[in-house]
């Protein structure tokens, strides 16, 4: 409630949460606490504020990591103020393929089918240091890790993708690494 008043006080249209823990209750408790906590800051909040549901990994007893899971969170709540951030390493990391057209244009059409291309609206760009399907959550520069350079020139020039803001969450391990990511990034787009 707190973050939706202070992103209206401040004029931040949209803000990121992850869905969080079933702490091991089932998906179906996880569910009913996710959606209950979402709608109570809705109902408590005057703020116009959309709140963007980031996908996860799939690590143990996270929710959020397949796009049905986004779309019944969303089918649960006050649709109008909530949308999706796609993160592009916790995606692959939960299975959906992105290493080459091919395989984003299958994860577009899974991603529109479960959720609604509509629904999308922010992109957190990262490459995975785990494999595809690995349930690892851990972000890597741009096209040094599994998704790689091929997966991130078909990520970033498929339509739906273009049209979003795009913000790169990759380590900041050494001096410049958010500057050569973002060289990176900006060289494959092209």
């Amino acid at each position: 409630m707190e973050e939706l008043d202070r992103c209206d006080a401040l004029g931040i249209p949209y803000i990121v949460t992850h869905l969080g823990s079933h702490l091991g209750k089932g998906r179906r408790f996880g569910l009913e606490r996710l959606t209950e906590a979402i709608n109570t800051a809705f109902d408590h909040s005057l703020s116009k504020t959309v709140l963007l549901l980031e996908n996860t990994a799939g690590t143990l007893n996270s929710m959020g990591s397949s796009f049905e899971d986004m779309q019944e969170v969303i089918d649960l709540v006050c649709e109008s103020r909530a949308a999706i951030c796609f993160d592009t390493c916790h995606a692959f990391a939960a299975g959906y393929d992105l290493r080459d057209v091919k395989s984003v244009e299958t994860t577009i059409g899974e991603l529109e089918r479960s959720v609604g291309l509509n629904s999308l609206t922010l992109v957190h760009a990262n490459d995975s240091k785990g494999e595809l399907a690995s349930r690892i959550d851990r972000h890597e520069h741009i096209g040094l890790g599994y998704i790689g350079a091929e997966g991130f020139r078909a990520i970033l020039n498929a339509d739906v993708f273009r049209r979003l803001p795009i913000i790169l969450e990759t380590p900041i391990d050494v001096a410049g690494a958010d500057i050569a990511n973002l060289k990176r990034i900006r060289e494959l787009a092209t």
